[in-house]
C-alpha cells in the first residue's frame, strides 16, 4: 500500500480537520488551478489557497501547467457549441473531424477566439501573480525518473500527472494541491484534496501525518 499522506480540506469553523499546519511548499496542478478560478459561492480550493498565502506557503507551478490551461480553457468554449454542429463535422467512417468542427464554430461565433485569448491570458495570469514558475529539461534522465514515478505508483498516474511530480521533486517540493484523485498513488507525498467519500475511504490505514521530502521515494 502506498504511504501517502491525504489531507481533504474539510473545515470545523475556521480550522481544518485534517491538519494544522500549512506546507511550506505547494505544487498547484491544473485541475486544482482551473477548480480555484471557478466562480461558485464557496471554492474550498480557492479559500485553503488564501489560508495557504496567510500563513506562508509558497505555491508553485510549471509549464505543463500552463500549456495545460491553454488547452483545457480552449477544449471548454469549443465544448460549450460542438454538439450542435457534429452532425456536419462527421467523417465518413462517422467519427468527428475536430478541425472541422472547429472552423463550423468559428464561423458562427466569430468571437469565440477572442473570448479564448482573454480567458486564457486572465487564467494565466492569475496564476503568474500568486505562483512561481519551476524550470525543467527534457532528457534521458527526466524520462526515465517519469517510468520510475509511473511505476511506484502503480502505474496509476498518467504521463502527464507523472510529469508534475518529477518537476516537483526536482526542486525538493512533495506537497500538491490537486483535484486529480490519481496523486494518491504516490509513496512519500503531502496531497490535498477536496473532501468526499472516495478520499475518506482512502485515508484509513494510513498515517496522514506531514511527509519530509525524501529524494529516494517515490
Amino acid at each position: 500500500m502506498n504511504q501517502a499522506s491525504i489531507f481533504t480540506l474539510d473545515k470545523v469553523g475556521n480550522a481544518y480537520k485534517d491538519f494544522d499546519k500549512f506546507p511550506q511548499d505547494l505544487y498547484i496542478d491544473t485541475g486544482a488551478w482551473l477548480y480555484s478560478n471557478n466562480n461558485m459561492i464557496y471554492n474550498p480550493i480557492r479559500e485553503f489557497m488564501a489560508d495557504c498565502l496567510n500563513n506562508g506557503t509558497i505555491f508553485y507551478h510549471s509549464e505543463m501547467v500552463l500549456s495545460e490551461i491553454v488547452h483545457v480553457n480552449e477544449k471548454s468554449f469549443y465544448d460549450q457549441h460542438a454538439d450542435k454542429y457534429k452532425p456536419k463535422a462527421r467523417n465518413y467512417d462517422g467519427s468527428i473531424n475536430q478541425k472541422k468542427l472547429k472552423e463550423l464554430i468559428r464561423q458562427n461565433y466569430p468571437k469565440i477566439q477572442k473570448d479564448i485569448k482573454e480567458s486564457q491570458d486572465n487564467l494565466i495570469h492569475n496564476i503568474q501573480m500568486v505562483s512561481e514558475m519551476l524550470e525543467y529539461e527534457g532528457n534521458m534522465e527526466y524520462f526515465d525518473e517519469l517510468i520510475k514515478i509511473r511505476e511506484a505508483s502503480g502505474n496509476i498516474l498518467g504521463v502527464n500527472d507523472a510529469k508534475h511530480v518529477y518537476i516537483a521533486r526536482l526542486y525538493g517540493i512533495n506537497s500538491f494541491l490537486t483535484t486529480d484523485g490519481d496523486f494518491t498513488a504516490l509513496n512519500n507525498d503531502n496531497i490535498y484534496v477536496l473532501s468526499n467519500e472516495k478520499y475518506k475511504k482512502e485515508r484509513i490505514g494510513r498515517d496522514n501525518v506531514f511527509l519530509e521530502f525524501d529524494s529516494t521515494q517515490y
